[in-house]
């Protein structure tokens, strides 16, 4: 076992020299009353080589304009992203998608590798409307579980004895 790993180190070294990306925050949930507006996004090289980095939005891409869509970072260097949204409703809508952050060393070396990440992104367009309160699953939760205990208090009480 210790040879292949050794094989493999020494006909991909550049495999220790991983392109890396953070982001933050993780995720981002955006509730709008109106149906255009912008939020930031922070994306930050940690590795130790400099970095071309691409961002773009996996769909929506109409509703969905990233600036700026691609920038060199420096090793360990940070840079705001915005992210403007024009949904163009009049009425109530929910667009779910992902903002990806895609990290490409700018080494000359045989073996490249590409890293990114994947930002969920939601925008709810119409306020608290389509959002339910914390208290709604509660009450939700209860009716299920009274229903339940009903159901098997019942199912209970109907054992049949069998004649012998």
């Amino acid at each position: 076992m210790k040879k292949i790993i050794l094989i493999v180190l020494f006909l991909f070294p550049s495999i220790v020299c991983a392109a890396g990306v953070e982001a933050s925050p993780s995720k981002l949930d955006i509730i709008a009353s109106d149906s255009s507006g912008s939020t930031e996004l922070s994306v930050r090289n940690p590795s130790a080589n400099v970095q071309l980095f691409e961002v773009y939005a996996d769909e929506f891409t109409e509703n969905i304009k990233i600036l700026p869509t691609s920038f060199i970072l420096e090793a360990g260097a940070s840079e705001k992203i915005s992210i403007v949204y024009n949904t163009k409703s009049n009425t109530d809508a929910i667009f779910k998608t992902n903002i990806s952050v895609v990290a490409k060393p700018m080494t000359d070396s045989t073996f490249q590798f590409n890293s990114g990440i994947k930002i969920p992104i939601t925008i709810t367009v119409g306020g608290e409307s389509l959002v339910f309160p914390w208290w709604y699953y509660g009450i939700v939760a209860a009716v299920v579980i009274v229903g339940a205990s009903i159901f098997y208090l019942r199912k209970k009480k109907r054992t049949i004895i069998s004649p012998l």
